[in-house]
């Protein structure tokens, strides 16, 4: 129970038990994790201090040999990358030195004082164990403190009026170890202020994968009546590309459903195209201001997705005066394709 209790499998050695101890009390430690943790932390104790009586009982007064580490190039860095104040490099300094000077030192002690040795020497090995969790402790929460500091900077970058700050954020935001506060930060930029071209390039272009929350999605369509048509155009192809499919019906009727007031009627029928099935008509309102239009493409779009959709009683004059005057064959065939499916129902 103790080595299942630390992750590890029966008959795991001791610097693997040291190693999931302070791997878990950095994860959970109270003053780390908070106080809702202080069980979870008391049991992780519990089991290392068990295991650490059980696995070290049978080998007490014998010096165990240190854990070699990589020895590092001259320098503030390491080979291995690790950092010359690494907390985990001082303790395990001070480990060596006090393991390499307790053994030489043994060799010269009588026989009566080396019995008591091995309590003085567990009581040395925990106090540098809490040593190197109370140094991580502090430089976590440096860490966290460097990397707060610098998400508050990138924000203000993408708040900036200059397009080419902003760019440079998103840049920095698509190589974020984080994706989940990238896309966050990106997210409440949109939904404040409509991006510009440039800007709206390099967002499809960083983000192309799939939006699981959908709310990049919902932040790009929101300026759907409001972009100009090529823009509006490579935004729709996004969210059908990438989008759709893991998005509901509903959701992407709501993404489409700006697209339908903007000004270019190859925008409005390229969003009628990409209509969700099964998700009905668009609203009255939008229905109409859509029948003031006069583009075949437009009407072919939205002839069709009313064959699919269902067609309701206020449309049928519109479409039995389209079905005989409209100029575009394709528009009256569509028209009158409906037109006599109703009167055949």
């Amino acid at each position: 129970m103790d080595f299942r209790t630390l992750g590890l499998p029966p008959g795991s050695d001791w610097e693997d038990v040291k190693s999931a101890f302070r791997r878990l009390a950095r994860t959970y430690h109270p003053d780390v994790a908070g106080p809702e943790h202080s069980r979870r932390f008391a049991e992780i104790t519990r089991a290392y201090m068990s295991l650490k009586e059980s696995i070290q009982a049978p080998s007490v007064g014998v010096p165990s040999r240190p854990v070699e580490r990589p020895r590092t190039s001259r320098g503030r860095r390491g080979t291995s990358g690790t950092p010359w104040w690494d907390p985990g490099r001082f303790v395990g300094r001070l480990q060596r030195l006090w393991r390499s000077g307790r053994a030489s030192f043994a060799r010269r002690r009588p026989a009566e004082d080396t019995q008591r040795s091995p309590a003085r020497d567990r009581f040395v090995e925990e106090a540098l164990d809490r040593a190197e969790m109370h140094f991580r402790q502090i430089l976590g929460r440096r860490v966290a403190a460097r990397e707060e500091a610098l998400r508050a900077s990138l924000k203000r970058r993408l708040e900036s009026r200059h397009p080419g700050v902003v760019l440079l954020a998103l840049d920095e935001l698509a190589r974020s170890p984080d994706p989940g506060y990238a896309r966050k930060a990106l997210v409440e930029h949109l939904n404040r202020e409509r991006p510009d071209p440039e800007s709206l390039r390099r967002v499809l272009s960083l983000f192309p994968g799939a939006d699981p929350e959908g709310g990049l999605a919902r932040a790009l369509s929101r300026w759907g009546g409001a972009y100009a048509p090529s823009e509006a155009l490579s935004v729709i192809r996004w969210l059908r590309g990438r989008v759709t499919g893991a998005s509901t019906g509903g959701e992407r009727r709501e993404w489409l459903r700006p697209f339908l007031t903007n000004p270019s009627p190859e925008v409005a029928a390229l969003a009628l195209q990409n209509w969700p099935a099964g998700t009905g008509l668009p609203d009255v309102s939008d229905l109409i201001r859509l029948f003031r239009q006069e583009d075949a493409a437009l009407w072919v779009a939205l002839l069709r997705l009313i064959r699919r959709e269902g067609v309701s009683p206020w449309m049928l004059p519109h479409l039995e005066r389209l079905s005989r005057t409209h100029p575009a064959a394709p528009v009256r065939v569509w028209a009158a394709a409906i037109v006599r499916d109703r009167a055949v129902g």
